[in-house]
């Protein structure tokens, strides 16, 4: 019969609530997520026995083993030249921030605090935005500046610090909210 319509079968996620206002949400989410596992993965596995050979520590183990242990002068100044090259400062700064590869425990600890300073504020930004609901402003003034310490003080993982930023962005997307919410409920009609 024409006017019975077969019902369509989907594959994949169907998100109820998800209007014009939150949609923005489900993407967000995903990518902190993301910066949130690369940030533990980097912190607390990379460089590990489970994962095959482990990691160079340092720089001299890094280009002793693409030299070998047959040196020459030219060898000696490739090394010297590429000890300060761009990759190799943020091949340290992510060697000084992995568990397994840091030459002391304050680089991990460090970057595991960074991480959970960031929940706090993304947590109030991704529940405002996906229920339209403002969060208390004593609460955003509180997650907010404990972004700053990411930012400034995890450069060895990025992830981390733009985890940081966002969170930070998001505070001040939700003040201004709230301010805008505040001048609104005061309007005369």
């Amino acid at each position: 019969s024409a006017g019975t319509s077969k019902p369509t079968d989907s594959v994949g996620i169907t998100l109820k609530n998800l209007n014009a206002s939150n949609r923005i949400v489900p993407p967000l989410f995903a990518a902190c997520a993301t910066f949130y596992v690369a940030g533990l993965y980097s912190i607390l596995l990379r460089g590990s026995s489970f994962f095959g050979q482990g990691l160079p520590k340092s720089h001299g183990e890094a280009l002793s083993s693409m030299l070998g242990r047959n040196r020459d002068a030219l060898a000696s100044m490739a090394e010297k030249t590429t000890m300060y090259s761009d990759a190799l400062v943020i091949a340290a700064r992510l060697a000084g921030s992995g568990l397994w590869t840091a030459t002391n425990i304050f680089g991990p600890l460090i970057h595991i605090a960074g991480l959970a300073a960031t929940v706090p504020s993304v947590s109030l930004l991704l529940s405002q935005m996906w229920s339209g609901v403002s969060s208390h402003r004593a609460q955003v003034l509180f997650a907010m500046p404990l972004n700053i310490f990411p930012i400034l003080f995890c450069k060895g993982t990025p992830t981390i610090q733009t985890i940081g930023v966002i969170g930070m962005l998001g505070g001040l997307m939700q003040l201004f909210s709230l301010q805008h919410n505040e001048r609104r409920s005061h309007m005369r009609i």
